[in-house]
């Protein structure tokens, strides 16, 4: 048993479980947190002793002071706090998307990072060498048509925590991560994805790749990481001409014609 501790969000699934698989592997203690108890000890059933299942809505603050009580009780720093938590709302115009549900996306993708600094603050300041490490988005840089809510929400974050990670410049390594589309349940679990699969297959990213490229970037002490090949093309085109690769994407999404995308058009 190792004492390096790290508490995850978002653990039970996706980019988040792989994370706490590797984690493991290098000996760390992973809390892992996330809403559904029942995935979320199938997790730790397959990985062991060494991961602590811990389920709670990240949106709802009190469960986060909840926490910190608890690891301040138990005396227990955090050596790394990875924010990796999120939802992915329908594709849809951004007109139609009520603001109850931008709210709600804000809660689950930015604020519930928020209310993890405010409540770990201290058991990662008495850590030795502590790291925040938040899992933004390519889409946080570029904000495609049709992901109105999602790409403010993790806009925000990068925003928020790039502010943060100069503020704590010496005392805790903050790094952002900033990846394009992965295969997860995200996108699985969208409307009129039947007959999108074979475009999100070909365009997203393995899950463990992204996920070792995000230690791999952490290890390095990179302050700002960007993951996929999309992810790379998005931002290099947002530096150099961000009006017409957000058009360019736009003229993509409609041309392919997808289910996936119908709403979009629907205002």
């Amino acid at each position: 048993m190792t004492d390096r501790f790290v508490v995850l969000t978002g653990a039970s699934g996706g980019i988040g479980k792989c994370l706490a698989k590797r984690l493991i592997a290098q000996h760390y203690r992973v809390l892992g947190i996330a809403r559904d108890a029942s995935r979320l000890q199938a997790v730790a059933d397959e990985l062991g002793e060494n991961f602590e299942p811990c389920a709670f809505d990240v949106s709802d603050r009190v469960a986060w002071q909840a926490l910190a009580s608890r690891l301040s009780a138990a005396g227990q720093a955090v050596d790394m706090l990875i924010c990796g938590a999120g939802v992915l709302p329908p594709f849809a115009a951004a007109s139609t998307v009520s603001s109850a549900a931008v709210e709600q996306t804000l809660r689950i993708n930015f604020l519930s990072a928020v209310y993890a600094i405010e409540a770990l603050k201290a058991p990662l300041l008495a850590a030795a060498k502590p790291v925040v490490a938040v899992i933004a988005s390519a889409g946080g840089i570029a904000p495609l048509i049709g992901t109105s809510a999602y790409a403010a929400s993790k806009a925000a974050m990068i925003a928020y925590f790039s502010a943060l990670r100069e503020e704590w410049r010496g005392r805790v390594q903050v790094t952002l991560l900033c990846p394009g589309f992965v295969k997860t349940d995200i996108f699985r679990s969208q409307p009129h994805v039947a007959g999108s699969e074979k475009l999100l297959n070909a365009i997203a990213a393995d899950a463990d790749r992204i996920a070792r490229g995000m230690l791999q970037a952490i290890r390095c002490g990179r302050g700002y990481k960007v993951l996929g090949v999309d992810g790379h093309l998005l931002s290099i085109g947002m530096r150099l001409c961000p009006t017409l690769t957000l058009r360019l994407c736009r003229y993509i999404i409609k041309a392919s014609n997808l289910p996936l995308f119908a709403d979009i058009w629907a205002d």
